[in-house]
């Protein structure tokens, strides 16, 4: 099976479209990078219990906003 992606880079919307599909795998090791952080901080021992509410709050609506928009970090990295 081969899929091709065909781009006309003088147009605006298509240099946009193939800038989005060219850092695609950055942008989702971005989300892998802060999801790890925030799961690293709220298991650290030095991290205040208010703190570790905080950063769990913030990953559980990083995880709801990747739900939402179908993206699943294993899938694009695995």
């Amino acid at each position: 099976m081969k899929a091709e992606l065909t781009f006309d880079l003088d147009q605006p919307a298509d240099r946009e479209a193939h800038m989005r599909c060219v850092k695609a795998t950055e942008l989702a090791l971005c989300l892998w990078d802060l999801d790890q952080w925030l799961r690293t901080e709220i298991r650290r021992k030095s991290t205040s219990a208010e703190l570790c509410i905080t950063y769990q709050s913030i990953r559980d609506i990083l995880h709801e906003l990747m739900d939402h928009h179908g993206i699943n970090l294993e899938e694009l990295l695995s």
